[in-house]
């Protein structure tokens, strides 16, 4: 947690930094998991900040 705590200091509330944050956060509690949950808690983690990104503008862009 600590960790966790000192990574989002230094990205200081930029969207990428509470984004990356938040599924560091998600993983640490999938890794806490027996081997069968966690593996399945992973795959229902949402990809890089760039894909959320790229995902992000292509919603707006339509509305």
């Amino acid at each position: 947690m600590t960790l966790l705590a000192l990574g989002l200091a230094g990205c200081t509330f930029t969207e990428r930094g509470v984004y990356d944050g938040i599924r560091q956060g998600q993983i640490n509690e999938c890794n806490q998991m027996p081997s069968g949950q966690r593996e399945r808690c992973l795959s229902e983690i949402t990809g890089e900040y760039e894909e959320y990104r790229r995902q992000r503008e292509m919603i707006e862009d339509e509305q």
